[in-house]
């Protein structure tokens, strides 16, 4: 009866362990799980490295989201974020989380023939006061690449001597 009750536990504590990890690739269209302060994934290959003011990485195979950068604001602040995005298989996009849980989506692409999908530009948002999530979204076993940096606008004064 101890022995049974033993591998009864242990099958509970595995179920829990397992109920915990979620669904990384059930993740990509569901803004409430993108917004979450947590990481949801699976990693094959990856590697991921903090630029000054930004972030690059590739990932050979896969799926959730991954936070790449932090941005902390002392007031609402313009940012103008420049990017190379590349993709090889499925589907991935950088997202934008503010401190109030809004999901902007910056760069997605999706790998629709045979050849590379690549896109290279700038985007401008907000970064709201608090603290600003940059997080790498891939579908299911999503083959991407970024890299990219991020400058908050200056503050300007109008001119008033003429």
């Amino acid at each position: 009866m101890k022995s049974r009750m033993h591998y009864i536990l242990i099958a509970l504590l595995c179920m829990a362990v397992l109920s915990g990890c979620g669904n990384p690739a059930g993740v990509y269209n569901n803004e409430e799980e993108l917004a979450a302060d947590y990481d949801s994934f699976n990693i094959v290959s990856g590697v991921r490295n903090q630029l000054d003011n930004g972030a690059e990485g590739s990932f050979g195979k896969m799926e959730g989201m991954v936070t790449v950068r932090k941005f902390e604001a002392e007031e609402d602040t313009t940012a103008e974020m420049e990017y190379d995005f590349s993709i090889t298989k499925g589907k991935a996009k950088l997202i934008l989380v503010t401190p109030d849980g809004n999901v902007t989506t910056l760069v997605e692409l999706e790998k629709q023939e045979e050849e590379e999908a690549s896109e290279e530009g700038t985007v401008e948002f907000t970064l709201q006061k608090g603290t600003n999530l940059i997080k790498a979204v891939g579908g299911k076993e999503a083959s991407f690449s970024y890299t990219f940096t991020v400058e908050k606008a200056e503050e300007t004064t109008p001119d008033t001597e003429k």
